[in-house]
């Protein structure tokens, strides 16, 4: 049998080569501007995780309806926004522009997967900016 080249590495005295070092994700709060107001997300629990999940597989279900109501819409990602940011309201959803709630989901799901912060090569002032350009419209 013939090991793969990253199998002979690991079989010979040699360390194994580490795929992602996770204790280099960030976990600082990230604070964007949002209808003139500044909202602050703290680093993600795993319990903010998982509700996250659930209130996303709701939003899809909802999505999957024939006919979607706009209150029924603005409610699911209201639910999806308080997992994470219990500061916005019902309210400001409602006056956010399609660009504002894409930019938002953006960054929701990023924190999520933990992509806005998995590039180590991703400055905090760098975050700031896409923050800052995707919520200032």
């Amino acid at each position: 049998m013939k090991f793969l080249p990253s199998r002979q590495k690991h079989k010979s005295s040699r360390p194994p080569v580490m795929v992602a070092d996770l204790d280099a994700l960030l976990t600082e709060k990230v604070s964007f501007r949002l209808l003139g107001k500044v909202h602050t997300i703290d680093p993600l629990t795993v319990e903010q995780f998982a509700r996250f999940s659930q209130s996303y597989f709701d939003l899809l279900k909802l999505s999957e309806q024939e006919i979607v109501t706009p209150d029924e819409m603005i409610m699911a990602y209201s639910d999806l926004c308080n997992t994470i940011c219990n500061t916005i309201s019902k309210d400001d959803i409602r006056k956010m522009t399609q660009q504002q709630a894409a930019g938002l989901f953006q960054i929701m799901a990023d924190l999520h997967t933990g992509r806005l912060f998995g590039d180590e090569k991703k400055t905090q002032a760098k975050v700031q900016t896409l923050l800052s350009m995707n919520l200032s419209k």
